[in-house]
Parts: structure tokens; sequence; C-alpha cells
């Protein structure tokens, strides 16, 4: 084998963060406080229409589960694990025959509602007894 292989075979091998899309399931992994992403995905749903069908949260893993449903009764099962503070791993399940397509959008969607709302912090009061004086 020559250089040039060796460092193919090696680059294919190591994750870079992008998602990746496998037998109707589409993994990532996000920036992203956990309660702000699970909303991200309830905006999402809203924004393409589809509905939340079934919901779960088991607080003792930090993991999250929805499936949404569309109008023509195809299904994406939707499971979010909290792994830090700020980092959620996501898997979106459309199934084998499912459409690729379609849970990139999810995922895409969601993102825009996390980055518009990273551009846009709420803004809060200070507290003026935690003011210092001058």
């Amino acid at each position: 084998m020559s250089a040039g292989t060796i460092a193919g075979i090696a680059a294919s091998a190591i994750s870079t963060g992008a998602d990746v899309y496998r037998m109707g399931k589409l993994d990532a992994a996000d920036e992203a406080r956990f309660d702000d992403w699970i909303g991200d995905f309830h905006l999402s749903a809203a924004d393409l229409h589809v509905k939340v069908d079934k919901e779960s949260y088991d607080g003792a893993k930090g993991v999250w589960r929805c499936v949404l449903v569309d109008d023509r009764n195809s299904k994406a099962s939707i499971s979010v694990e909290r792994r830090t503070e700020t980092l959620c791993r996501t898997r979106i399940d459309v199934g084998w025959f499912g459409s690729e397509p379609t849970a990139r959008l999810i995922l895409a969607r969601v993102r825009q509602h996390e980055h518009a709302a990273s551009q846009n912090p709420p803004t809060t009061r200070p507290d003026p007894e935690r003011q210092s004086p001058l």
C-alpha cells in the first residue's frame, strides 16, 4: 500500500463531527443546551406542520424521545441525549426505507432555530441589589 492509500483509510476512520446517515438513522452532535434543543425541536415541528405524536423524558438517563408524524402518516423517531451542559447527541430515525432528505431537513430546521436563539439571547434586567456603587 502507498502512503496515500493509508492516509485515505485513516481519514475515513476518523470522525470529523459531521452528521452520519446510516440505515435510516441520522446521527449528530451539537453544541446546545438540552432544554433549548428540545424547544427547537418543537418549533421545527410546528414550522414543518408535523405532529408530535408521542413524547417522553427519562431524567435519570438525560434522554428525550418523540415521534413526529406527517400528513401521510410517515414517522420520524427522535432521540436527544444530554451529554454535557452544552452538548446534545441527536438521532433521527426515519426507518430503513424512510427519507434521508426529510431527516436532514428536520435537523437543519432545529439548527436554524438554535442559531437564531444564540444570535438573539434573551435580555435580562440588571439586579439593582447586585450593582456595585460608583
